[in-house]
């Protein structure tokens, strides 16, 4: 089977999820999809720093950076060998990974991207943490599969940017992952399979994110063991009633005070 996984090239709960698919999965052919040109965030590391500043506070600014300089640092101990047992399956970056069988998307609903996606005759799109919003054109591809998203909460709760944020800062004490098939409405679509994961009062951002993306390891696992089975059942529509949705952060629109962030990150 000939899957395209759409990702982001930064983000320690995709790079997780991605590794184990690539270390368990051997029979599939994956090929990963990420963001480029105007949708890859490249902005001057000054302006990038200027901007997380700006918007969400001086305490996401050093989270960021830490989170940077972890990222640096697992390469470097990776390489020599020197990581612990229990951080061996903890990623930070796609690159981190090694792997070259990557297509670069400008803007992924474009003609030129959806004929690629058609030309390359995938199975299956799975979604996992992927910063482009897929319309309709491109949803309604002949995939033999379909468009599946991998969403790190219980939906049809906490859909939208950074869950797991959202679900700390809300002080929740359960969050989870949903596997769902792609609608054009972001994070809708009938669901698959979820799983739930506890929240504890000692989890941070970082934690949950890696707990969240365990769980989502044997959530695919469980998928892949019969992907016919689960793609041809009808899938559990989701109740509106209960949907909640979260933007991305920002220190002029929320309560970002520093009492909040040190909880949270």
């Amino acid at each position: 089977m000939k899957i395209l996984v759409l990702t982001s090239k930064y983000n320690n709960y995709s790079a997780t999820i991605i590794n184990h698919l690539l270390q368990t999965q051997k029979n599939l052919d994956i090929v990963l999809g990420l963001s480029n040109g105007i949708y890859s965030n490249k902005k001057s590391l000054l302006s990038e720093i200027k901007s997380i500043y700006k918007e969400q506070g001086a305490l996401f600014l050093v989270y960021k950076i830490k989170l940077f300089l972890k990222t640096k640092l697992n390469v470097i101990l990776r390489k020599f060998s020197m990581l612990s047992k229990a951080k061996r399956n903890v990623y930070y970056s796609i690159k981190e990974l090694g792997y070259s069988n990557v297509i670069y998307f400008d803007d992924i609903n474009k003609e030129d991207s959806i004929n690629r996606i058609k030309n390359e005759r995938f199975d299956l799109v799975i979604s996992i943490g992927f910063t482009q919003i897929l319309k309709k054109q491109l949803l309604n591809l002949n995939i033999k599969y379909g468009f599946i998203n991998l969403h790190p909460s219980l939906l049809p709760q906490y859909s939208g940017c950074m869950p797991s944020f959202w679900v700390l800062y809300n002080k929740e004490l359960k969050s989870g992952v949903t596997l769902h098939k792609m609608e054009e409405k972001v994070d809708e679509g009938g669901i698959y399979l979820s799983e739930e994961v506890e929240v504890n009062s000692s989890d941070n951002l970082n934690s949950l994110k890696l707990k969240t993306a365990f769980k989502a390891c044997e959530l695919l696992d469980k998928f892949f063991e019969d992907v016919e089975c689960h793609i041809h059942k009808a899938p559990l529509k989701q109740n509106n009633e209960f949907r909640t949705y979260f933007p991305m952060p920002n220190k002029q629109k929320h309560d970002l005070s520093y009492s909040v962030l040190k909880r949270i990150l």
